[in-house]
């Protein structure tokens, strides 16, 4: 087999340009894999690094939990991690917002922010029980305004209703048949502020603002946890918050992201766009390849009939063609990996500020993000595509006999006329155009081999046109309602807004 290898390897150098060619193709098809297959993967990557850095990588949340609930959920063994605030109190506040008068004070644990994203706009975190951090819309919603430093003194106790205690989740009520009771004189100092949770963590119904201390606390808990089989987190959660009577949620847009069974929605989109459009490169790349070595099969055809007549067989020149197409593919995949990481990953780059925008977090851009399996998959179905690219046309080379290998009379046949083109022909497309319709007839089989080449650029071309412009639909839809608004504003309660105030606010 050795002499077939030499004979493949020699027939390749002879003619460089062709094999030139060949090899460029095989790079373009596998740079289009890798492109389609890392970018898919990147995004959704993107979108999970988005939402980690929003709210936290929390995968289940579990609220007001008892002193008992908490070791109930504390002694689950599916539990990776945990992080945990636990309510100091409740405090009544000279707010200007009549439906949040109360400071809701939570103590956080040293790995709070491990596992729920804590903006800090300034300061710093507390770092004990005389120290506290304060939400901004505390200013801007409630009116009161504090500096790093300021001395707070407030009275903390439980929020009641006759004998039931009431948590964040019981809304203030138009008769405030409530109070704060069992209070205890507490002095902290302002140490830091943050940007208020979002609805994922945080009520905004809630009658309190949010304020973050440390130390030991003797209220209710609530706990971020991550567990260890992701996949499953529906049932972890479902067991607890059925069978044990625990409330709390799960982080449905994070736990998508990543491909949850019970909701895969985004994955399917996103994966089922790049299959799609894989596939067709697929095809693509099979008629592109296919042409190079039925080029290449059709000028080696006399070869192979002289070594068969000196005694090849068919397995040794079906190999012979399989070797070269294997020698190739050592050379072409690892080049379109490289070029298909760096084009995708150029390509994000330079959208990251895009893309950035529509997530609304300047701190999260879009990169390439190397997936390893994903470039063993796309490496596979290239290598399948120019295995089937060259075993189409050796399969034709070995079936002839030598004497026809010999005589070349099975790549070019011409018989009485075929090749007589019309005046017509001549007359609309001059000389070149009569010449090039000789050609086509002359060789049928190359003919449509271009043909089907032109054919899938175009269904590429127009599939990936179509693609762009349902994602921008899709993203479109998704950051607004369609009114073509670009500022939008409400009230909410009793209060009122002077049209013409608002629009001054709007135009400046």
């Amino acid at each position: 087999m050795d002499i077939f290898k030499k004979y493949t390897r020699k027939a390749l150098s002879s003619n460089r340009s062709r094999t030139l060619v060949t090899i460029i193709g095989i790079v373009l098809s596998m740079a289009l894999l890798t492109a389609v297959i890392e970018g898919a993967y990147s995004g959704i990557q993107w979108l999970i690094r988005g939402e980690i850095e929003t709210n936290g990588k929390w995968e289940a949340y579990f609220n007001d939990l008892s002193d008992s609930e908490y070791e109930t959920v504390k002694a689950e063994s599916e539990i990776k991690q945990m992080a945990v605030w636990k309510q100091v109190g409740w405090a009544e506040i000279d707010s200007k917002n009549e439906y949040k008068p109360y400071l809701l004070i939570n103590s956080i644990s040293d790995n709070f922010t491990d596992m729920v994203a804590v903006h800090i706009t300034g300061g710093r975190l507390p770092e004990n029980d005389t120290e506290i951090m304060l939400p901004n819309h505390l200013a801007s919603n409630g009116g009161l305004i504090y500096k790093i430093g300021d001395i707070i003194n407030v009275s903390v106790g439980k929020r009641m209703a006759g004998d039931k205690e009431l948590t964040s989740f019981n809304y203030l009520n138009s008769e405030r048949e409530e109070s704060i009771v069992d209070t205890t004189e507490k002095t902290y100092t302002v140490v830091g502020f943050y940007e208020r949770f979002s609805r994922e963590i945080e009520d905004y119904a809630c009658p309190g603002f949010i304020a973050l201390t440390a130390g030991s606390a003797d209220g209710t808990t609530g706990a971020f946890v991550t567990v260890k089989t992701p996949s499953e987190i529906y049932e972890f959660f479902s067991n607890i918050g059925l069978y044990k009577s625990i409330s709390g949620k799960v982080h449905n847009d994070l736990v998508n992201f990543r491909g949850t069974v019970r909701n895969r929605g985004l994955q399917t989109v996103v994966y089922g766009f790049a299959t799609i459009l894989a596939v067709m490169i697929a095809f693509g790349s099979i008629s592109l390849i296919y042409n190079s070595f039925s080029i290449s099969l059709s000028e080696r055809t006399k070869q192979f009939g002289i070594l068969k007549s000196v005694g090849a067989t068919k397995k040794q020149l079906r190999s012979s063609v399989l070797y070269e197409a294997l020698l190739l593919a050592a050379i072409g995949i690892p080049a379109g990996l490289i070029v298909g990481c760096l084009g995708i990953g150029i390509t994000l780059y330079c959208l990251r500020d895009a893309f950035s925008g529509f997530l609304n977090l300047s701190t999260v851009q879009m990169q390439l993000v190397i997936n390893p399996v994903a470039l063993i998959v796309s490496a596979i179905i290239c290598l399948v595509v120019i295995l089937i690219s060259a075993w189409i046309p050796a399969g034709r080379a070995v079936r002839i006999s030598p004497v026809e290998a010999v005589r070349q009379n099975k790549d070019t046949k011409i018989k009485a006329r075929e090749v007589k083109t019309s005046k017509l022909t001549l007359k609309i497309f001059g000389f070149e155009g009569m010449m090039a319709s000789k050609n086509f007839k002359r060789n049928g089989k190359r003919y449509r081999a271009t043909i089907i080449s032109l054919f899938m650029s175009v269904v590429l071309f127009i599939s990936a046109s179509s693609f762009c412009a349902y994602l921008t639909e899709s993203v479109d839809s998704s950051v607004s309602d369609g009114s073509q608004m670009d500022i939008a504003y409400s009230s909410y309660g009793s209060e009122t807004a002077d049209p013409a105030q608002v629009a001054e606010i709007a135009s400046g």
